[in-house]
């Protein structure tokens, strides 16, 4: 029962990561708390975002997002159907991805709004008893 029990614990936790990640992005969240997510040699990729390698560029990533969020743009990305092979302390994973997109143009006469599907394909390590992302990738559905 106790490996069992581990691996909803991991799960959980996993689960919480990348929801963690979304509500930061989307609503309150500043760069030191998205960065906190990621290990030092973490990578970002996905196919508007290009490919972000390590803490300092994950950091500067982080930057134009929560100044895009801050400047008016509006996200809401929602995850599901979470899938995940966890190996004591490495978990891969992937979710479900749907990540809705708003700015306001010409001062809020034209709204630009936009849907994309796909999945975060994910890496993680637990690091001193905490899940840290160690790749984060968006893979689009050819839609």
């Amino acid at each position: 029962m106790a490996d069992v029990d581990s691996y909803l614990d991991d799960r959980v936790a996993l689960e919480d990561l990348i929801i963690r990640y979304t509500y930061l992005l989307d609503f309150e969240g500043t760069v030191d708390d998205l960065v906190s997510l990621f290990t030092e040699d973490a990578s970002l990729r996905g196919p508007y975002m290009g490919r972000h390698e390590g803490a300092s560029a994950i950091r500067e990533w982080a930057a134009k997002s929560i100044g895009m969020r801050e400047a008016g743009v509006h996200f809401r990305h929602y995850v599901s159907n979470f899938r995940a092979q966890i190996d004591g302390d490495h978990a891969d994973f992937t979710v479900f991805l749907q990540m809705h997109y708003r700015q306001e143009l010409y001062g809020g006469g034209v709204q630009l709004t936009k849907w994309y599907m796909g999945d975060y394909v994910c890496s993680a390590r637990r690091v001193d008893g905490k899940w840290l992302l160690t790749r984060r990738e968006v893979r689009l559905d050819p839609t």
